[in-house]
């Protein structure tokens, strides 16, 4: 299942014909499928049968349906999914074994956890449908400069691509990609998986070893390897930067593509949808609307205009059968755009503020200074200490604050949760070989918060 040709190419004619639809076909089509989803979560689904008892199915309107968050659908994982021979339990055991990263649950579904950064792990099973829509996305969805520049090479069978990011977990992109390396064959040019937790010499020393012709990371990584381009660690020429999981920022974009002279691709995806959205040659994001549904929404869960960012944004998964996701908090602020984009596309488009921390940079036990990657610090934290709500404040260039809200839960040990994060913090900043850093431990603290109520997790104040 890991990579069907057949299913593939018949969801990619049919993502051609979307996309010669108008605004209002796109919407009438989005509604069949929506109300296709409907049925079959209320037949299939013990969870949604309960949800949507007293609810008529032909009638209501998707803003009428009640809203879905990470803790009640995992609360209640075993009515949720549709399959009954999925158990929580062994999925668990499944994605704690490293082994087990690139197969397949069960023989036939991709599982993917998310990332924890809402304070609750996820887990989400992919089926079969789902994946031919993903790949179908990825392939046909691009820019049509990228298109037709990849239009004789869609497996990029010829391209050196590596992956710096999370590679120890089942999460989307490092699953996905050791999907793609499967699917590839044995002639073809390599992929590598390079540790985003690693030092950023070791990260750098595997780069120019390598010699990728595309880079796939995180905004903040690909700002962190320009640096080591500008200062001449890094020898590597990509024709291709690919970005995602954070917000790139205009002035990112610019000085990673300024200096690499390579074209930047910015994507939004989850793992609750993986194509969620991709980026134009007029550089907007649009949203696969044939097969997603994303409702900017205030914080009371009620629509707001085009042209206004939303307090989040509501997910309903029109691909995947198995796990069915709608009307989910997903957590982002989006725009949607009140024109239609000049590159001729009818997908609508947004602008989305998704996960936004600050890089921060402390000295080197050599005298140096060293880049710490916001991703790759959270992620460290919460894969040894099971902690999902801290934030790291950057005070000064050699003091980082630890910060761990108030705990409300019965037998919260707040000074032990504390000693876990300051000593994964350590662990962390001694394997980058920056150990004069003073950390500060500040249990029962009140979180600092963006003007949008987004919390970041590491930030700085300097």
């Amino acid at each position: 299942m890991s990579f069907n040709p057949f299913g593939i190419g018949l969801q990619a004619l049919s993502l051609f014909g979307s996309a010669l639809l108008d605004p209002k076909q796109l919407q009438t089509l989005q509604e069949h499928r929506f109300r296709q989803m409907l049925d079959h979560a209320f037949e299939q689904s013990l969870f949604y049968r309960s949800k949507y008892k007293d609810i008529d199915l032909d009638t209501v309107a998707l803003g009428d349906l009640p809203v879905m968050n990470k803790a009640e659908l995992m609360g209640r994982f075993k009515d949720w999914i549709c399959d009954p021979n999925i158990d929580l339990n062994s999925l668990k055991e499944f994605i704690s074994n490293p082994a087990n990263i690139g197969s397949l649950y069960l023989g036939k579904y991709v599982v993917w956890e998310s990332s924890g950064s809402s304070g609750i792990t996820g887990i989400f099973i992919q089926d079969e449908g789902a994946m031919d829509v993903y790949d179908a996305l990825e392939s046909v969805r691009q820019s049509k400069s990228e298109f037709l520049h990849h239009a004789l090479d869609p497996l990029l069978l010829t391209e050196r691509v590596a992956l710096v990011a999370a590679i120890d977990g089942h999460f989307a992109s490092n699953i996905s990609f050791e999907l793609a390396k499967s699917m590839r064959g044995y002639f073809a040019s390599p992929f590598i998986s390079i540790s985003v937790l690693d030092p950023i010499k070791k990260i750098v020393e595997e780069l120019n070893a390598f010699s990728p012709t595309i880079i796939a990371t995180y905004p903040t990584a690909a700002v962190v390897l320009t640096d080591a381009l500008l200062d001449g660690s890094l020898t590597v020429s990509p024709k291709e930067i690919w970005t995602g999981g954070e917000t790139l920022t205009a002035a990112m974009r610019k000085y990673v593509q300024d200096r690499f002279k390579a074209k930047v691709r910015s994507s939004y995806g989850s793992s609750e949808f993986f194509e969620i959205a991709w980026e134009c040659d007029a550089g907007h994001m649009h949203v696969n609307a044939d097969w997603v549904i994303l409702e900017a929404v205030d914080k009371n869960y009620q629509r707001v205009p085009d042209g206004q960012m939303s307090h989040t944004c509501l997910l309903t998964n029109l691909a995947n059968r198995v796990q069915p996701i709608i009307r989910y908090d997903l957590g982002d602020s989006i725009c949607f755009h009140e024109t239609r984009c000049a590159c001729g596309s009818n997908l609508p488009c947004i602008d989305v503020l998704g996960r936004a921390d600050d890089l921060i940079k402390v000295p080197s036990d050599d005298g140096a200074v060293i880049s710490i990657l916001p991703l790759a610090l959270t992620t460290v934290i919460e894969e040894t200490t099971d902690i999902f709500d801290f934030q790291i404040v950057q005070k000064n260039v050699n003091t980082l604050i630890v910060r761990l809200p108030p705990r409300t839960c019965l037998g919260a040990d707040v000074a032990g949760d504390m000693n876990k994060c300051v000593e994964a913090i350590k662990s962390f900043l001694k394997a980058q070989g920056a150990t004069h850093v003073h950390l500060v431990k500040v249990p029962n603290s009140q979180m600092t918060f963006e003007k949008s109520g987004k919390l970041k997790r590491v930030l700085t104040q300097r």
